[in-house]
């Protein structure tokens, strides 16, 4: 059976195979000493399946999201740093509702986590280095009202780093074996004839907007 590490690598493949152009950049690898100054420092463990993701495939760069961020912004909410300890367990163990974090102070239902994907908008996907949901990967959506929430598989099984990873990878091959440039290439023609037929006074090229945003 093939390691979930080894499916990662085998899965990066076959998308880049299927799409070629696409951009699939993932940063360096960390050494061994960087994840043990980081843990040094923290005095945390972190889950094996992170470290030996961004030992052996990369530290940031793309993935589920916005991508992937790098272990140096593990706090870094973009507009602030957070003041979250790591070294204090991660409160939950199941999903909490908006309603039932408003008397929390907002940093402290961070403890214990890394934030490990910007989903845009204040709301972040976070991975548990401590706490009972030790190597589980969460959504923290408070920001958009929907609370905090372990992330699952079709299955309602939580998802640990690599698990979270791989489903990310199979539905972007799933979504790239079903895209045909040439059949939207076509709708996207048929739609600027139509259009240039009804409005010829007010002209922007939908065929020109579209292929920068499918390039």
């Amino acid at each position: 059976m093939k390691s979930k590490l080894e499916k990662v690598k085998e899965n990066l493949k076959k998308l880049i195979e299927i799409n070629p152009k696409g951009n699939f950049k993932i940063g360096r690898c960390l050494t061994l000493k960087e994840i043990e100054l980081f843990e040094f420092n923290h005095k945390i463990k972190l889950p094996e399946e992170y470290i030996d993701f961004v030992t052996n495939v990369g530290c940031f760069g793309f993935g589920p999201n916005e991508g992937l961020l790098p272990l140096n912004q593990y706090n870094d909410l973009r507009h602030r740093i957070l003041e979250n300890d790591l070294q204090k367990e991660f409160p939950f163990t199941e999903k909490k509702e908006d309603d039932e974090l408003y008397h929390f102070e907002y940093d402290s239902l961070l403890n214990g986590v890394i934030l490990i994907s910007d989903c845009g908008c204040g709301d972040f996907e976070i991975l548990i280095v401590n706490g009972e949901e030790y190597g589980n990967v969460w959504g923290d959506y408070r920001v958009s009202c929907n609370g905090m929430m372990p992330l699952t598989n079709i299955k309602n099984e939580k998802l640990s780093f690599l698990d979270w990873y791989n489903q990310f990878l199979e539905k972007q091959i799933d979504y790239y074996k079903k895209y045909d440039p040439k059949k939207i290439e076509n709708i996207l023609t048929e739609i600027e004839t139509n259009r240039r037929l009804i409005k010829p006074k007010h002209s922007f090229s939908v065929m020109n907007f579209f292929s920068k945003i499918l390039k």
